[in-house]
């Protein structure tokens, strides 16, 4: 047996595991079940074992290489995670079954949770920044220009984080590249706006 698999089936908690699959038949199905061939009837569908794959997925990275999220089996995890729009009861659940498969404090299943809490954090910003860039839009004259296009940069920025959580770089260089433009004009707005104050200065020697 290959060390890997004897760590991965020494740190499978069942009990943690059943926890987790407590939390995904909530979820899709609504309901959950003490009866075992129910219960493997519901698990066994697509959406739920897709999720409990991604989860085993990430435990196999851990055992291999604890210490680096550089790996397929946790930007799976967090874009599973974010398709399905899982709570934080069961992202909790998944984070404490994870740091099972490490000996120490589990860099990758903090980096999971974080992640997440990161992003539904984003999503509950999302509708105000939109309100505010649209009620930034009507201002006039400079100033209210560089508060648009300061506002305008923000909410790219906010995308940019949100496709570089899901690992989805093209768009989130796209969303970056957006967000350095608004910049710019930002700064010429805040050079006709105040430039006693905003316009770039020379740095001292």
């Amino acid at each position: 047996m290959e060390l890997h698999t004897q760590r991965y089936r020494e740190g499978f908690d069942e009990s943690l595991f059943r926890t987790v699959e407590s939390e995904v038949l909530l979820h899709v199905f609504k309901c959950t079940s003490d009866d075992p061939i129910k219960r493997e009837m519901y698990l066994s569908q697509d959406r739920p074992h897709a999720i409990l794959e991604a989860i085993k997925s990430t435990a196999r990275q851990i055992v291999k290489t604890p210490g680096y999220r550089a790996e397929n089996g946790v930007n799976r995890l967090i874009i599973t995670t974010v398709a399905e729009d899982l709570p934080m009861s069961t992202i909790g659940a998944i984070t404490t079954f994870l740091g099972g498969f490490a000996a120490q404090e589990c860099a990758i299943a903090q980096d999971y949770q974080n992640a997440m809490r990161i992003f539904h954090n984003l999503k509950e910003m999302e509708q105000g920044m939109l309100d505010a860039v649209r009620c930034a839009s009507t201002l006039h004259g400079s100033q209210g220009q560089m508060i648009y296009e300061c506002l305008t940069a923000a909410q790219y920025l906010l995308f940019t984080v949100q496709a570089v959580l899901q690992d989805d770089s093209r768009y989130g260089s796209e969303k970056f590249t957006a967000a350095t433009t608004h910049v710019k004009w930002a700064q010429t707005s805040a050079n006709a706006y105040c430039p006693d104050v905003f316009t770039d200065k020379p740095e001292s020697v």
